[in-house]
């Protein structure tokens, strides 16, 4: 007895997530049309709807139009998003980026430090200030509050522990276990790459099969298989930078030789344009001295489209992905790049890939944050929020 009472509330709830990822996906939705989208009988979709409602999840909206037979209007329901919050972070090696969010990943609030050393020794002072700041901001009258901290980490993350940072020093602090002190809030601590790759399965993309390849102070790789984040064996799937480029090559942090990411990542190329040109190692100056034909500036952004197109082959050969979605702050201020990009790939298995520039730009990992903690509230496998056609 016992047994079939676990399987029947495992099944309620299933059922109930069916049916809240169809009223989250369409927008605006009658039990009519989530009955013949689920498969699930009325009587059940609409005890379902009754129980969301009570929730404070889904509310109605009012009446919709009625058939070209007339008869009676439909009730159409929506997704309450202002129900909750969650709060993001981007932690890179020189700034914090944060964002509060309602649950369908709009922004409430955002803020950004940047031009400093984040470490072990600052961060949790830094995280708790923003926290406080951003909670300030919820609503009293929000039902759930805030219901979860995503914290995206420029390294190797398994388990929800930082196992490996190599431009910052966090993996020697469980920022987890330390927020929890502080906070009765889930946290979660990702990857940052992965969060992009989530973010673009999330809020732009409907392909099952996507890259995203994050070209920052490091290279790193997102990978969407099946409609779900790919990890691989310790969370180390999608660690495309430190692909070997050159063997014998330059020293990487991580120990090897010649690494992908010491050729062609954001930091990497601000560092050898100053290093020849004695200017700042700064992304706007980069830019200004491209536009203005350095001759230094075109042959560091050719090179560098060079050794990318090398790193997106190898994703292509190794994934097969539908789309691979570029994310970087130079290609974004340097569009033609991803021209540059493609012109060196010539092989067949590269033709019905599509290469294409983010849309969801700097902001990719916190909206990667964002969707990751509402999926855990919701306790959705999968979350489809992709602007809806008017």
């Amino acid at each position: 007895m016992k047994t079939m009472l676990v399987d029947k509330y495992m099944i309620r709830k299933q059922n109930e997530s069916v049916v809240l990822a169809q009223i989250i996906k369409y927008g605006t939705i009658s039990r009519a049309e989530v009955a013949k989208l689920t498969g699930l009988n009325k009587a059940t979709v609409s005890e379902i709807t009754a129980s969301l409602i009570e929730k404070e999840l889904v509310e109605e909206l009012g009446e919709g139009s009625g058939t070209k037979k007339g008869g009676r209007k439909p009730v159409l329901m929506g997704f309450n998003q202002q129900a909750g919050y969650t709060l993001n972070f981007d932690l890179g090696y020189n700034y914090v980026s944060s964002s509060l969010t309602y649950l369908d990943g709009s922004f409430v609030d955002t803020k950004k430090i940047k031009n400093f050393e984040v470490n072990r020794d600052n961060v949790m002072e830094i995280l708790a200030d923003i926290i406080n700041d951003h909670r300030a901001k919820c609503q009293a009258s929000s039902t759930y509050g805030l219901v979860g901290i995503t914290i995206a980490i420029h390294g190797i993350v398994e388990d929800n522990r930082i196992v490996f940072t190599p431009y910052y020093n966090l993996d020697q602090l469980d920022i987890v276990a330390e927020l929890g002190k502080l906070y009765d809030i889930p946290v979660i601590v990702e990857n940052e790459a992965n969060l992009t790759a989530v973010a673009e399965a999330t809020f732009s993309s409907r392909d099952a099969e996507i890259v995203s390849l994050s070209i920052y102070s490091g290279i790193g790789a997102g990978v969407i298989i099946n409609e779900q984040l790919h990890k691989g064996k310790a969370g180390k799937s999608g660690e495309v930078g430190h692909s070997t480029l050159y063997p014998n090559g330059r020293p990487c942090p991580c120990g090897n030789q010649g690494c992908l990411e010491q050729y062609c990542s954001e930091k990497a190329v601000l560092e050898a344009f100053s290093q020849e040109t004695g200017l700042k190692a700064e992304l706007n100056v980069l830019i200004s001295e491209y536009r203005e034909d350095n001759p230094v500036a075109l042959q560091l952004i050719d090179e560098m489209a060079f050794h990318l197109s090398i790193g997106v082959n190898n994703l292509i050969c190794h994934f097969s992905p539908e789309t691979i979605f570029l994310n970087s702050a130079i290609i974004r201020k340097i569009p033609e790049i991803l021209s540059l990009i493609k012109s060196h790939l010539s092989s067949s298995f590269n033709q019905e890939v599509a290469l294409v520039n983010s849309k969801l730009g700097a902001n990719a990992t916190l909206y990667g944050a964002a969707a990751i903690s509402i999926r855990r509230f919701l306790e959705l496998k999968s979350l489809d929020l992709t602007v809806k056609e008017s």
